[in-house]
């Protein structure tokens, strides 16, 4: 049994309240077996609109697809499971003032695309480097 399990338990006896006060519902699972059978049990209880943030591998390992339960494998094949890559930086430091890694971003993109639609995307502004290149009249730019 996973450590989240007491927590779930204890938040789907109250959460009947909180539920109605939202508007979507993203919930996170790992990829393994006793990670996704939590979660068949939390989507039960849901029964507004929920997106799924699924860490792990690109590819789903089979005994963990064999123990999607019938509501996982629904937002799966309507595309509201978004897998988010495990990135060892942020599994080690957390989050930080750096960049995201661009897999771990895109997959934040592709989660808020689908819970918040209307809005529109917005893209990461980096600032521009000086260059310090000389042109061919002798100044720099």
């Amino acid at each position: 049994m996973e450590a989240g399990a007491p927590l779930i338990s204890d938040w789907l006896a109250s959460s009947d309240e909180v539920l109605e006060r939202v508007q979507h519902v993203v919930v996170t699972t790992r990829l393994t077996v006793p990670a996704v059978r939590q979660t068949e049990h939390l989507l039960e209880a849901i029964s507004g609109p929920v997106f799924v943030a699924a860490l792990g591998p690109f590819r789903w390992p089979r005994l963990v697809e064999a123990g999607c339960g019938p509501r996982l494998r629904e937002l799966r094949g309507r595309g509201h499971v978004v897998r988010v890559p495990i990135d060892r930086r942020l599994a080690t430091s957390g989050l930080t003032g750096d960049s995201l890694p661009a897999a771990v971003e895109a997959a934040g993109r592709s989660l808020a695309a689908l819970v918040a639609p209307q809005l529109p995307a917005q893209h990461r502004h980096r600032p521009q480097a000086k260059s310090s290149r000389r042109t061919p009249a002798g100044t720099v730019r």
